[in-house]
């Protein structure tokens, strides 16, 4: 069963034994799923891959409605090219060198601009400006961020079955962290409890394991031993006749 805003709603009234005054209840919802959001990169939160588009001599792409962060970008056809995700700073210097970094490379970096109201939007500075457009030039597969609660309160809230106990907990602790004014305090044990523990948990399960870590010091003197067995163990090749 979905959770929907009503119910979440009732959660606060029920935290609190009757509404929360002089706040606006939904600002406690929104500030609970964007908390959620923030206190961990979850699985469940990752998007299907979207493409991006060239606009000849535009130096930014318009990033997807709600765009909360990368998880990866790359040419859409990239056998003899390469996205490199760097910083804002390190983009506006390689723009001072007049274009002279190898073509083959897209140096990429999120900002957020302003819009007309005010309010930041995401947008993907890039370097160097393309000459040309394409509309499907780039593939991303991104977190999106928090959007504020639908006006209905038969609006589902966007996150899995076995998400909702640990959001609810967050809902009540963020409402009586606002009535008490001691809203560290009231999060704080919701991040260290045992919903939060099964919450990661079956997160984590949703993704394929690669397994421990390789590649390191120790690894590399095993591999080494593991290398001269079999070398010394090997058929000999046949003797000149």
């Amino acid at each position: 069963m979905a959770l929907t805003i009503e119910e979440c709603l009732d959660h606060v009234n029920h935290a609190l034994g009757g509404p929360l005054v002089g706040i606006d209840t939904r600002r406690v919802l929104d500030e609970s799923g964007r908390n959620l959001l923030s206190l961990r990169p979850w699985e469940f939160m990752k998007r299907p891959p979207v493409t991006l588009g060239f606009t000849a001599a535009q130096s930014y792409i318009v990033l997807p409605s709600g765009f909360g962060s990368i998880v990866t970008l790359e040419y859409t056809q990239g056998l003899s090219t390469r996205v490199i995700q760097t910083t804002l700073t390190q983009i506006a210097q390689y723009r001072s060198l007049l274009n002279i970094m190898p073509g083959y490379l897209l140096y990429v970096s999120p900002v957020w601009n302003p819009d007309s109201g005010g309010v930041p939007q995401p947008r993907l500075e890039i370097f160097p400006t393309p000459q040309s457009t394409d509309a499907t030039a780039l593939t991303m597969i991104y977190r999106p961020r928090w959007i504020d609660s639908a006006t209905s309160d038969q609006t589902f809230i966007p996150i899995p079955d076995w998400m909702e106990s640990l959001f609810l907990q967050l809902v009540r602790a963020t409402a009586t962290g606002y009535q008490m004014n001691n809203m560290d305090a009231a999060i704080a044990p919701v991040v260290k409890g045992v919903i939060w523990a099964a919450a990661v948990r079956q997160d984590e399960i949703s993704k394929y394991i690669h397994g421990e870590v390789r590649g390191g010091a120790l690894q590399a003197a095993m591999d080494g031993q593991d290398g001269e067995w079999l070398l010394r163990n090997q058929a000999l090749p046949p003797a000149a006749g």
